[in-house]
């Protein structure tokens, strides 16, 4: 069994309302995952909700309960920018991985 991890995926504006680049990601995160031999415990989306605005993102806001509880090892996300785009929250999911011994995982490596 591998590392427990979670997929999260976000995109900001939605034009058609398809939710085609949400399914995009989390489809490379799964062959990420797969190609390490991870096992996916949930996928969590936030589709058409920008990071940088301050609007409530219920998927992220699940992801952390995730973390915080232990329930995963890892956080798989397309590029660190869908996570979230303010620095202050970046530095705090950082930090929230550092404590619970989370890693978070990138399909573009960054």
């Amino acid at each position: 069994m591998g590392p427990r991890s979670v997929i999260y995926a976000r995109q900001s504006l939605d034009r058609s309302g398809e939710g085609a680049a949400v399914e995009r990601q989390i489809a490379d995160c799964r062959k990420l995952a797969e190609s390490r031999g991870w096992d996916v415990l949930d996928v969590v989306s936030d589709n058409d909700i920008s990071a940088s605005n301050g609007k409530a993102r219920p998927g992220y806001q699940r992801v952390l309960t995730m973390i915080e509880s232990g329930s995963v090892d890892r956080v798989v996300v397309w590029a660190v920018d869908r996570l979230t785009r303010r620095m202050r929250d970046l530095e705090d999911v950082v930090d929230l991985c550092e404590r619970t011994g989370v890693s978070i995982a990138t399909v573009s490596g960054d």
